[in-house]
């Protein structure tokens, strides 16, 4: 079985003028596989191998990484069983559930709303705004005073 680190460059410059992936797809994919194949000095790994390199990686990195690094892995071991040069994926038999911490989402400070508010006040005027609440709640009075489409 060949080495590890030229098979890798092989896989990257396949990605790369084969495959045309996008530049930084190709960079992640190789910082992912030289740090896979320093965890395992450059030799194939099983799916204890395997295993292991997961507990490092979720206890240096955080989970999109991990999912990320896990994936380029994944990728490189599958294109080398269907190009002959492993008989059987040490993936395949792996299930791996990495769970991402659920992220709230974003919210608009009060101040900014408040900002946001009363510079439309400032540049609409009240009979404006009342003209324009109008016409959002019944089309046909923005139609009746003829106004912009603005929306």
């Amino acid at each position: 079985m060949e080495k590890m680190p030229e098979v890798i460059a092989r896989y990257l410059e396949d990605c790369e003028f084969g495959r045309k992936l996008s530049a930084g797809t190709v960079k992640a994919y190789r910082i992912d596989l030289a740090q896979f194949a320093r965890f395992t000095g450059g030799e194939w790994g099983d799916r204890e191998v395997l295993k292991g390199y997961v507990k490092h990686l979720n206890q240096t990195f955080a989970p999109r990484s991990v999912k990320r690094k896990i994936a380029s892995v994944r990728a490189f071991y599958r294109e080398q069983e269907v190009n002959g040069l492993l008989e059987e994926n040490p993936f395949e038999k792996l299930h791996l559930r990495i769970q991402s911490p659920r992220q709230i989402p974003r919210v608009i400070p009060g101040q900014v709303v408040q900002n946001i508010l009363q510079a439309a006040y400032n540049a609409y005027g009240a009979a404006r705004r009342q003209t324009l609440l109008l016409a959002e709640k019944h089309p046909r009075a923005g139609m009746t005073f003829a106004l912009p489409n603005e929306r």
